[in-house]
């Protein structure tokens, strides 16, 4: 005569366990969210494009063409692929999507400051910056939300989803 009984058979015992199992999983989908939320809105802070082509410009101005270089390879690491044009000629080569190609030439004669945002979280900037002795050259840069949080970040982030971890 074994008097045990074994927890298995008893309804409480399920319902606890399936509400243990519910609540898990809305925390992990509700953190997930979350965290998705907070790398979106830090990663989509406003760039200040003015300032950035003064940036450049000074760049040039005091260091020449190494000077713009090492201006750019740390706005790379920021995640803006940026350069100056003078005389509708980039100063430095930059690799830009074709349709923004074709369509620079007259963005950089119109002499217009434009800031572009053709869709969420890609951004685009001409934007106009003269030098001191009156030249005029013109930025031009392309920025996207997600190449503006550091490396590490987006690595960490997508280390439960391998599948995307691949292009990040």
């Amino acid at each position: 005569m074994n008097s045990f009984k074994s927890p298995f058979r008893s309804p409480l015992f399920w319902h606890l366990l399936i509400f243990f199992c519910i609540a898990n999983l809305l925390v992990l989908v509700l953190g997930s969210w979350l965290t998705s939320r907070f790398i979106a809105f830090s990663a989509e802070q406003r760039i200040d494009w003015p300032a950035i082509a003064q940036a450049a410009e000074n760049a040039y101005h005091t260091g020449g063409a190494d000077g713009l270089d090492a201006w750019v390879q740390q706005q790379h690491a920021e995640g803006i692929e940026a350069t100056l044009y003078e005389n509708g000629l980039p100063l430095r080569e930059i690799h830009l999507p074709p349709a923004i190609r074709e369509a620079l030439p007259g963005w950089l004669a119109a002499g217009n400051s434009i800031e572009l945002n053709p869709m969420h979280g890609f951004y685009i900037a001409v934007e106009e910056v003269k030098e001191r002795d009156g030249q005029a050259r013109q930025l031009v840069a392309i920025s996207s939300s997600r190449a503006r949080i550091p490396r590490h970040m987006r690595e960490k982030s997508c280390l439960a989803c391998n599948w995307c971890f691949r292009y990040c």
